[in-house]
């Protein structure tokens, strides 16, 4: 190790490394023609994993063990309304909702498209097909589902499909909600408010994540609420992601069941939203819907509570008290379904009469018995049982507030513009000693007089912004073109925001360290010491060419999942050109 560490720091290794970065590039070039003839690479030993889908037993047919061509071979075979993702995953999906949750005529079963439901997909045919929800239209999409209040009072659900329409899997990260749709959700909800309903809309993405002409978070104000995912835990990293927004917005985010095993209880009593989000299995379950708070003479303060209740048995008894020390249980009366509610009444002298429905919850205690005899003690404390509101992460909040397609497209034009000036600067000798320091100056000026350096270099800045990205099959053999500006595929236009997160990332793990070290390297050729310091920074380029061959090489043998494999080819090629030539 210490000797093939020697020779990769030394000079000669420095010729070693340009010769293996060329051939690994020229393997990436043959294998670029040898796709573009027509050729396929057959892909024998590319299996899924069977680990991932524990439950595949409840299929009727295996999908698990077929090379890629032979899978898509039998896939559009069997299904003749173009389905291109796993069918076994939806076998086993209208099984647990049909045969283990017993759903009836008396259960409402919405599905809303996301991301993983429309890959490559060119009218959602997969999910139309499949998906659980009765009387799928594809031209109504603000397709609203009423619910009945039992005091008259009627909730109007509104589905915010905001999945691509073809959906490009690798650029399906971000949502789009054009304005037609957009127009079509406002009059079904100004429809709803007219008649007096409580709107609650329903969707995948968050709104920081839907790309849209229109203010959609305007739009959504128009309701209680807004339940969406997507985002979940952010990757584990927050727990807790809700927001009240500035225009009144309550947007609530459900972690997801695959890896939380969570579920939420949402409930609406006269217009309050209380919500709780459970990890399954836990029994039994309690949220608080409302919390009434009345004097009762001079002596006593009167709280009417209403519960909801689910346990996994019959119910037998429901008993709320307030602390261990104050009073005794008091039974619950039994309305309807799920729904109980109790008449607590406090003495002042043991309560300050000043004390808030939410400081009265956290000191509830609930006893939920059932069938078999057993009890269940439950006390409310901190979590408020959804009448409190858990506390937002600030993080989950800022997420949720922002418009993450600006925020990508910010931070890529601030570097790509700052390297461009600076690079400008040294091209047409523009002295600003006094800003940046002499040193950078000096390189600047040094790379600018170059023409060859100059011209490579604002073509590795600035191409990305201008050229296409990609030209080839998109979505179901669609003929496309990707630019950074506009997504052209058949006869279609998405907008250009579904690329920022990808120019953010290309900025980040490319442009911007390729445009350091560059700077870096022709810095230290002023200084004897360029060997000593030059071989981190060998060290440093190499690390950042080979991070790109895993996206290059993604792109060759599963050209859905990148699309900026050959931009990043190019722009690799480009990097390498400039550091044998500074």
């Amino acid at each position: 190790m210490a000797s093939i560490w020697l020779r990769a720091i030394s000079p000669r290794g420095r010729k070693i490394y340009l010769v293996v970065a060329t051939a690994l590039f020229l393997l990436s070039m043959s294998l670029l023609v040898i796709r573009s003839l027509g050729g396929k690479l057959h892909l024998k030993h590319f299996e899924y994993n069977d680990g991932l889908y524990r439950a595949h037993q409840y299929s009727e047919s295996s999908y698990l063990q077929y090379s890629r061509k032979e899978w898509e071979e039998k896939v559009n075979k069997d299904s003749q309304r173009g389905l291109t993702w796993l069918v076994q995953e939806w076998s086993i999906y209208q099984r647990s909702v049909k045969d283990r949750l017993t759903v009836n005529s008396s259960t409402l079963w919405l599905d809303i498209a996301g991301n993983h439901d429309n890959f490559n997909e060119v009218q959602q045919a997969h999910f139309k097909a499949h998906a659980m929800q009765v009387d799928f239209s594809a031209t109504q999409t603000a397709k609203a589902t009423v619910i009945r209040g039992s005091d008259g009072q009627n909730i109007t659900l509104l589905p915010l499909d905001a999945s691509l329409k073809p959906g490009i899997r690798a650029y399906n990260f971000l949502g789009y909600l054009p304005e037609e749709e957009f127009k079509e959700l406002q009059g079904a909800a100004q429809e709803a408010r007219t008649r007096g309903d409580i709107v609650v809309f329903y969707g995948h993405y968050p709104t920081s994540t839907i790309i849209s002409s229109k203010d959609v978070r305007k739009l959504l104000a128009m309701g209680a609420a807004y339940l969406c995912g997507h985002l979940h835990t952010g990757f584990g990293f927050v727990d807790t992601m809700w927001t009240k927004h500035t225009s009144g917005l309550l947007e609530v985010e459900l972690a997801d069941w695959f890896f939380n095993h969570r579920y939420r209880i949402l409930a609406i009593d006269n217009g309050r939203v209380t919500w709780i989000d459970v990890e399954h299995p836990s029994w039994p379950v309690v949220i608080v819907s409302s919390v009434g708070r009345y004097p009762k003479g001079q002596a006593f303060v009167r709280y009417i509570v209403r519960l909801l209740v689910f346990t996994n048995e019959e119910i037998s008894a429901v008993s709320v008290r307030v602390d261990n020390n104050l009073g005794h249980w008091i039974t619950c009366k039994h309305r309807h379904g799920p729904l109980y509610t109790a008449t607590v009444d406090v003495q002042t002298d043991e309560w300050e009469p000043q004390v808030t429905e939410e400081e009265f919850i956290r000191k509830l205690q609930v006893l939920v018995g059932n069938s078999s005899g057993s009890k269940s003690l439950l006390r409310v404390g901190k979590e408020g049982a959804g009448f409190v509101r858990p506390q937002p992460s600030y993080f989950g909040s800022f997420i949720l507030s922002i418009n993450l397609h600006d925020m990508f497209l910010m931070i890529y034009l601030t570097g790509i513009g700052m390297s461009c000036l600076l690079v400008l600067m040294g091209k047409y000798q523009v002295r600003l000693e006094p800003l940046i320091p002499k040193r950078v100056g000096a390189a600047s000026i040094s790379l600018g007089q170059n023409y060859t350096v100059f011209v490579l270099m604002m073509v590795f800045l600035l191409y990305p912004l201008i050229g296409p990205w990609y030209v080839g099959n998109l979505a179901k053999d669609k003929l496309g073109v990707v630019f950074m500006w506009g997504i052209f595929v058949d006869s279609s236009m998405l907008p250009g925001e579904l690329t920022y997160p990808d120019a953010f990332f290309l900025w980040l793990t490319l442009q911007m360290p390729i445009f350091f070290i560059i700077f870096v390297k022709k810095m230290i050729s002023f200084d004897s010491t360029r060997y000593r310091c030059g071989r981190w920074l060998t060290v440093s380029m190499l690390a950042t060419v080979v991070f790109q061959l895993p996206s290059i090489l993604a792109w060759l043998v599963l050209d859905s999942i990148l699309l900026n494999g050959p931009l990043r080819l190019a722009l690799t090629i480009i990097a390498i050109l400039l550091w044998k030539k500074v």
